[in-house]
């Protein structure tokens, strides 16, 4: 490839990657995976007082609740959590399909085949997989919980940039129910994962509580 094609690639995964970073506040952390396996983190770097969290670069389907520490007992009711998944099924079959054409299928192209019409066609299926994604996500705003303004926004930064689209299930669950949806899926964390949780927010709330 040429130093414009490397450039091209380079950018669609800073994009991509960019967008999936999350800074958390000294009391957040976020809860990640799928029905049968959940991870928790507090972050690691810390950057103008803030945690940077980045996801699973090569899981961009999983969701990802964000919480709050120490959880309240109350916040542990956010509904039904596996109904909510169930709703983002399409959405998550949707991401992985664009993170594989974006991530790796462009790149393959322009290395192997770098034709025009071959890259045309290759952006239809990324506008088509895009556009899908987009029409369900105004069809399905209320079971989400978005407003229309909130579904019009995430339809057009999707739609004008489309790594941003890779990371839509994240951008849903972040914004599900705060800290209930967290608390409720951090409750299915095993024994190990729930205390290494625990020290590393009673030790951050410690350090930084004092001074926020």
């Amino acid at each position: 490839m040429s130093s414009l094609e490397w450039l091209l690639v380079a950018g669609i995964v800073a994009f991509y990657l960019q967008d999936a970073a999350v800074l958390l506040h000294y009391d957040e952390f976020v809860v990640g995976g799928g029905r049968r396996r959940w991870h928790a983190s507090a972050g690691g770097t810390e950057w103008s007082g803030r945690f940077l969290s980045l996801p699973n670069p090569l899981m961009p389907n999983a969701p990802v609740f964000r919480g709050t520490w120490p959880v309240a007992p109350g916040d542990a009711d956010a509904g039904d959590i596996d109904g909510y998944l169930d709703t983002l099924l399409p959405f998550r079959f949707g991401t992985a399909s664009l993170g594989i054409v974006l991530l790796l299928g462009v790149p393959a192209m322009l290395s192997s085949y770098p034709h025009p019409l071959a890259l045309l066609a290759l952006l239809v299926v990324v506008y088509g997989i895009v556009g899908g994604m987009t029409l369900l996500l105004w069809k399905r705003r209320e079971p989400l919980g978005l407003s229309s303004r909130s579904c019009a926004w995430l339809a057009f930064e999707c739609l004008a940039c489309p790594p941003h689209a890779i990371n839509l299930v994240r951008k849903l669950t972040l914004r599900h129910p705060p800290a209930g949806a967290a608390a409720t899926v951090a409750a299915r964390l095993d024994d190990a994962g729930l205390d290494r949780l625990s020290r590393v927010m009673a030790q951050r709330i410690t350090a930084f509580g004092a001074t926020a």
